[in-house]
């Protein structure tokens, strides 16, 4: 009878990567472990949780594919991803969980990521809920219901939130910090600030439907219109729409003749007063009047 295929009985080595040999931090690759924290890659699955020596390690399917440096040691987990640590937990590991692991291909650890100075700005992400809210730290703000459903990164700086797009970092919202440092070191998936947002230079598209009369109003300006639903073009860089070229152009029929003048009502001057010429009474009318 043909032998069965031997099942290796280490979970730890089945969950390594094979090609977890070199260290960017650390000692080079194949040299002996020199009995303290150890460093190796994964690489995070579709479903977006991992496992480690008997742990899961839970990143979310947005960021499957994407490969993640672990720092272990018998005291905390550090998990970076790009050199930029993403979460960090109590370690479950013992001195024999770190020689396994080193045996399986992780090499000797460097330092340890530095932890987040007070006034310094970072960065976390978060996904809008249904009413337009993140929650951070315990306190629910108000994002945008725009925004709902969307995965957005918070810049949290010492007095303000700013939340930007993720691929091109493009300025969102902007909110008051509420958050003392205390809890924002306690954050999930905190990570120190890249470049700071901007808002975005591109044309803001926005429909309004014309009233009965052909007008419509955008930022509180009146322009007559000959679509239904037409659309306006406005940078976001200045509050007055540009309207496209191929609208019409109507002006009043007042502007087609000079300027009229204005009309100022004021009492009529001495020499704008009716001065009747008033009849002086007869001799005989006085006499009568006297009798």
């Amino acid at each position: 009878m043909t032998a069965a295929p031997a099942v290796s009985a280490d979970p730890v080595s089945d969950s390594l990567d094979d090609g977890a040999d070199s260290s960017a931090d650390g000692s080079p690759a194949g040299s002996p472990w020199a009995g303290g924290p150890v460093e190796f890659d994964r690489i995070v699955p579709a479903s977006g949780n991992m496992a480690v020596a008997g742990r899961q390690f839970w990143l979310g399917p947005i960021r499957s594919g994407q490969t993640v440096r672990f720092w272990a040691s018998v005291e905390v987990i550090h998990l970076m991803i790009g050199g930029v640590r993403i979460k960090s937990v109590r370690s479950h590991l013992t001195t024999a969980d770190l020689a396994v692991l080193a045996a399986a291909g992780a090499v000797n650890a460097g330092p340890p990521p530095l932890p987040v100075e007070d006034g310094e700005a970072v960065e976390i992400e978060r996904t809008v809920s249904r009413g337009g809210t993140i929650a951070i730290g315990g306190t629910v703000l108000l994002a945008a219901e725009i925004l709902a459903g969307r995965r957005i990164g918070i810049r949290i700086e010492p007095d303000t939130l700013m939340m930007f797009d993720l691929d091109s970092r493009d300025l969102l919202r902007v909110r008051p910090n509420p958050l003392n440092y205390a809890k924002i070191i306690r954050l999930r998936g905190v990570r120190p600030a890249g470049p700071p947002p901007r808002p975005s230079i591109e044309p803001v598209r926005a429909q309004r439907r014309a009233s009965n009369s052909g007008v419509i109003m955008i930022c509180g300006q009146k322009s007559p219109s000959a679509e239904s639903t037409p659309t306006a073009l406005s940078p976001s860089t200045s509050p007055r729409p540009r309207w496209p070229s191929s609208w019409p152009t109507a002006t009043p029929a007042s502007c087609h003749g000079p300027p009229p003048s204005r009309c100022v009502t004021s009492k009529p001057t001495g020499h704008d007063r009716p001065n009747p010429k008033l009849s002086r009474p007869d001799v005989k009318d006085h006499l009568a009047q006297i009798r």
